[in-house]
């Protein structure tokens, strides 16, 4: 089975609101709001969307958003949040892989937020890329919310400790140099102190490496942001938003 699949479902799911609180989450979403308005872009599609915290946000100001998830529970609980933001006519969420998406030329904007992308081996991951530009209409936009290797190898750590409210998580990293992988062991503490071990592996793409992987998807960097600051990327910042726009 694929690390992703327990780790997220079991792992993140039951305490990812203390990391990505209603706070970030506003800010997060006034950041894309101003630039979908920039754009005048209003056909979304978030993936993976998780149990559609941006996407339901988005809706309520006014956007149409479709949420692709590959864990049914996370899609169920977004179409609950939908229904009790009464977003329903808004927002559609269905059970999906990113690495299949199906849709042509639908959408005005895609996003891929929270560090969803490099799960996979290049093969997949540039399945997902060539899935988004088929996704989207001719000028449309990715926007990819990820680690590359200029934001982490400054701030290398094999040993991250994180505590929120009553969780904590631990997590011991090793890097493979001859892949250029992320892998992590991590142990999740509940509240109740009960403990569940996962692995993951990401891979960490160079920013020309990605560049050159966008570019064949006829997707082109235009600009390059220290995560949803507004505040323009350098060296050494610990996070990147990127956007990416299809030529016509």
């Amino acid at each position: 089975m694929p690390w992703w699949q327990d780790y997220f479902r079991e792992a993140w799911e039951p305490m990812q609101h203390l990391v990505k609180t209603p706070d970030t989450t506003t800010i997060e979403a006034d950041f894309i709001e101003a630039l979908l308005y920039e754009y005048g872009y209003r056909r979304v599609l978030d993936v993976p969307c998780g149990s559609g915290r941006i996407a339901i946000e988005l809706a309520k100001r006014g956007f149409n958003t479709v949420g692709i998830e590959y864990n049914p529970d996370a899609v169920a609980a977004a179409q609950r949040s939908a229904q009790r933001h009464r977003q329903q006519k808004r927002t559609h969420f269905e059970v999906g892989d990113m690495r299949q998406l199906s849709f042509s030329a639908e959408f005005d904007a895609a996003l891929c937020v929270f560090n969803s992308f490099g799960y996979f081996d290049d093969t997949d991951n540039e399945r997902f890329v060539a899935g988004v530009s088929q996704s989207l209409r001719p000028e449309g936009m990715l926007l990819l919310d990820c680690h590359i290797l200029e934001t982490l190898l400054p701030a290398w750590s094999p040993h991250t400790v994180w505590r929120f409210e009553q969780w904590l998580i631990v997590e011991e990293r090793t890097w493979d140099l001859q892949q250029s992988r992320m892998n992590g062991q991590w142990t999740f503490v509940a509240p109740d102190g009960k403990q569940q071990h996962y692995k993951s592996s990401v891979r960490v793409y160079g920013f020309a490496e990605l560049k050159q992987l966008l570019h064949r998807h006829n997707l082109h960097i235009t600009d390059i942001y220290n995560g949803y600051t507004g505040d323009s990327y350098t060296m050494g910042d610990d996070s990147m938003v990127l956007l990416a726009h299809k030529k016509a």
